[in-house]
């Protein structure tokens, strides 16, 4: 498996490493990203996944700020990437949580921002923040509004647009291929094949 934790597996209940990338043995195959991505085998494969990781580290560090990290709340981690509710929202002109007066998960506590679901985003009506930074549902629940979607946006989420377009801009197959000596490798046996 090939994957930036911090985003995959966001959660309410602990921090995780933001800069932290895992890469599997799957990345030794040729392939693309999403079937929407340039080809990459061998080396290639391998640099064009650690640059895709890569920029998703880069919109962890991006969208983190676009909510109020403060411990203690539903934002302690920053911008949440699973789960629902989403904590893609602020307080509202009455500074608070929430509709103002309303408890609505139900705690005993008004205008709160729990640590974890169910908390108190509001219902849309004036006084509360209900995802003010978000693009929409769906695919885009996690996409603010304050950026723009990538260009072209063609795998499943944005997120993962963002990081497909950002490898197959820098990035295309034997870029890597006369430093690949190893067994199997693209300097093996036949020329910019991986897997002879």
């Amino acid at each position: 498996m090939i994957t930036t934790p911090a985003m995959l597996n966001w959660t309410y209940a602990a921090a995780l490493n933001k800069t932290e990338i895992r890469i599997g043995p799957g990345a030794r195959f040729a392939g693309t990203s999403y079937g929407v991505s340039e080809e990459l085998s061998g080396i290639d494969r391998m640099i064009g996944t650690v640059r895709h990781e890569e920029r998703h580290v880069v919109r962890i560090a991006a969208v983190d700020p676009l909510v109020p990290v403060a411990p203690g709340t539903s934002f302690q981690y920053g911008w949440s990437y699973g789960g629902s509710p989403v904590n893609h929202f602020n307080m509202g002109s009455d500074a608070a949580w929430g509709d103002l007066n309303v408890d609505e998960d139900g705690n005993g506590i008004t205008d709160d921002a729990a640590p974890a679901p169910p908390f108190e985003p509001g219902t849309g009506t004036v006084g509360n923040g209900i995802d003010t930074r978000l693009s929409g549902t769906g695919r885009l629940s996690w996409w603010p509004t304050t950026q723009a979607l990538p260009v072209p946006d063609l795998a499943p989420w944005p997120e993962e647009s963002e990081a497909v377009n950002f490898t197959d801009t820098n990035m295309d197959e034997h870029d890597n291929a006369r430093a690949d000596w190893s067994n199997p490798g693209k300097n093996h046996l036949t020329l910019d094949r991986f897997d002879d």
